[in-house]
């Protein structure tokens, strides 16, 4: 029987070994068990992390693919700007030369 505080951490020590003498084999069992499921969901995890960086990777393709576009569709909005220009101004000159 403990006496004070500082004696429970012996206790508890010497109860775990003589638990582990006395056949603890429902313990190790279910640790087993335990341990088994967790590596488990570890594979599992990894599976899910491949997926993902996968998925990421395919994304990071498709964004490039977009900004490309965009890049492209903004130099010819630029020309059509530029495009648009000139014929505004060929058509006022146009305008003035027919007296309109």
């Amino acid at each position: 029987r403990p006496d004070s505080s500082s004696d429970l951490p012996q206790l508890a020590m010497s109860m775990a070994l003589s638990q582990s003498i006395g056949g603890n084999l429902p313990v190790t069992e279910r640790l087993q068990a335990a341990l088994n499921q967790r590596e488990g969901e570890i594979s599992v995890m990894y599976a899910q992390m491949s997926t993902l960086e996968a998925a990421r990777r395919d994304l990071q393709t498709e964004m490039a693919t977009l900004l490309s576009q965009v890049e492209q569709l903004s130099s010819d909005n630029q020309e059509q700007k530029s495009s648009l220009t000139k014929l505004q101004e060929n058509y006022d000159a146009a305008l003035i030369l027919i007296g309109d």
